[in-house]
């Protein structure tokens, strides 16, 4: 009894010292706000206050002013200051004062600005906007790269008759200025020639003990079917590489002969499938690996009749965990090109649909931070298996990673969500202009929501379509008690945006339309019982966000707009459920 009025006296006294702690003058201390209040400085245009806490972190509006000679280049406390701030930082304790208002005044500058000129891989260092005067240093290449070429310097004109900067170069902005990389053929070598050998694994081996920076080592195999170990194609000290295995004579295969990925491409290396080269995993055995691994700073591009094929990926044992990327993983700070080939046959999971490692990107994951294009080529017939965590049945854009699709198809893709494409998290982003994402579905949970036939968007993504680009025929479907949505694309990231292109859906186009069913048991007439439309489920699309919701039963043709932010719930254009 004793115990207990002691536990009871110290609780109580630990409860008035955290109160008295936190009180002043008989009353809990206030934790000040202030107003930060947006300027434009010369420029046009309003902006509406925001309110801060002091001590909480919390970003900046994003810019809304214009100049009418100048581009924007951040924010500072006063008006003729250097820039302090840019646009939409997280910043925190701007002023003490409790009730303050603290004033931002835009500054406005020129802009460097960088062209990859053809560039085939990678993207170009990012832009900057300094006040007039200013001087700015410039940068290298960073990830770009043109296949077969080797980057020399920028220019200021795009065929190299301007004025010449190399990297380190200091400029000094009295106007806008926009740089063209420059490139210079590389001499192949030929490595089948230098080896005396048409096996790609006694080639490899030259190239270990020969690699200099910025070649082009071609590897030649007329090899049917060879087996090759796992090999990791990075070069200490050494950059700009450029590794092209082609096949004569036919399609030539090389098949991994043991667990581990076939191929993992370090910093500065370019693995180039070129022709008639597959890639082969093992088949039914678990190599317990992507079939190719592209490292930071490493690029994979793939041409037609070149081939990435029926890898098995399953972690096994416990603890148990996901499997990432059948065919092709692509990290951080990493880039990947599809201009042509087949990334098809991959299995992630086990045999059966209750297999017990979950997994991500049946053909492709790309992990945050990587890059994918895709122009060309098949990604088909990849398979997830897992009772309740399979997204991305083809590919997987990870948050902060990008995709863009502007040919090419995928299709005959299974996940739980995103049959065909699963883009999920902050500032994941996929932009589709053109190619064709059809015949994937999603489904094969018991119960609970089964989303995306086609393309799964979650939360912090962003997607938009235009031009020629088509999603058809996609399909979503659930059985006993659980549900669907979005035949074609189901939606609840940040910005969705259909200016172009077309996606079907059932109620106008039942042959070829997305759709949204549920799979009725049983058997009549020794046939099994048809599929039930489900409606009001988005066999088109289906997009939620901020209570809202707006769906897209029939199809959606080249001339229909569609928008919706998820994080406010705006929306446009011809929805069915307006």
């Amino acid at each position: 009894m004793k115990k207990n009025i002691f536990s009871v006296l110290l609780i109580a006294g630990l409860f008035s010292a955290i109160l008295f702690a936190g009180c002043e003058l008989g009353g809990l201390v206030e934790i000040p706000e202030y107003t930060v209040v947006y300027n434009s400085n010369g420029g046009t245009g309003s902006m509406t206050d925001s309110a801060f806490v002091y001590g909480a972190y919390k970003s900046l509006s994003a810019n809304q002013f214009t100049h009418a000679t100048l581009d924007f280049a951040g924010w500072a406390d006063s008006p003729a200051a250097d820039v302090q701030y840019s646009d939409k930082q997280r910043v925190k304790n701007l002023t003490e004062t409790k009730g303050g208002k603290v004033t931002l005044y835009a500054q406005w500058g020129y802009t460097l600005s960088y062209d990859g000129n053809g560039a085939t891989s990678g993207n170009p260092p990012a832009s900057e906007t300094v006040k007039p005067g200013k001087t700015v240093v410039v940068k290298g290449p960073e990830s770009l790269r043109k296949e077969g070429e080797t980057f020399i310097r920028w220019d200021t004109a795009s065929g190299g008759t301007g004025t010449s900067y190399a990297a380190g170069n200091s400029v000094t902005m009295s106007g806008n200025v926009k740089f063209f990389a420059q490139w210079d053929e590389m001499i192949p070598v030929d490595v089948s020639d230098k080896a005396s050998s048409q096996s790609i694994g006694v080639q490899l081996n030259w190239v270990a003990d020969n690699v200099e920076s910025d070649k082009l080592y071609v590897l030649t195999t007329n090899v049917p079917n060879e087996d090759i170990d796992s090999r990791t194609l990075s070069y200490t000290g050494k950059s700009n590489i450029i590794i092209r295995l082609k096949g004569t004579g036919g399609e030539r295969i090389l098949t991994l002969a043991a667990s581990g990925p076939m191929f993992t491409v370090g910093s500065g290396v370019t693995l180039s499938l070129y022709e008639n080269i597959t890639l082969k995993g093992r088949g039914t055995e678990n190599t317990e690996n992507s079939l190719v691994i592209v490292r930071s700073g490493g690029t994979l591009v793939m041409k037609a009749d070149s081939g990435i094929t029926d890898n098995r990926y399953v972690h096994t044992g416990l603890p148990v965990t996901a499997s990432y990327g059948g065919g092709v993983y692509v990290s951080d700070g990493a880039s990947f090109t599809m201009e042509g080939g087949t990334i098809s046959g991959h299995r992630l999971g086990g045999t059966g649909p209750t297999s017990d490692s979950p997994g991500s990107g049946g053909g492709v994951y790309v992990a945050s931070g990587a890059q994918f294009t895709m122009s060309g080529g098949i990604i088909s017939g990849n398979r997830i298996n897992h009772i309740a965590s399979a997204n991305g049945g083809g590919v997987y854009i990870a948050a902060g990673a990008n995709f863009n699709m502007s040919g090419g198809t995928i299709s005959d893709n299974t996940a739980i969500s995103g049959g065909g494409v699963f883009v999920s998290g902050t500032d994941a982003e996929f932009s589709m202009s053109g190619g064709t994402i059809s015949e994937n579905s999603a489904g094969g949970g018991t119960s609970g929501g089964i989303y995306g036939g086609g393309v799964y968007v979650g939360t912090g993504a962003s997607f938009s379509m235009s031009g020629t680009a088509e999603i058809s025929n996609n399909l979503c479907r659930t059985q006993f008690s659980g549900f669907c949505r979005g035949g074609g694309v189901y939606f609840t990231g940040v910005v969705f945006s259909k200016t172009g292109g077309t996606i079907t859906g059932y109620k106008s186009s039942t042959v070829d339309g997305n759709r949204v069913m549920h799979a009725d048991i049983g058997m009549v007439g020794g046939d099994p019982l048809p599929d039930t439309p489900i409606d009001n489920s988005g066999h088109a699309v289906y997009a939620t966000g901020s209570g809202v919701t707006r769906r897209q039963e029939g199809t959606a043709g080249p001339s229909v707009n569609l928008s919706f932010n998820g994080s406010t719930g705006a929306y446009s254009g011809g929805w069915d459920n307006l």
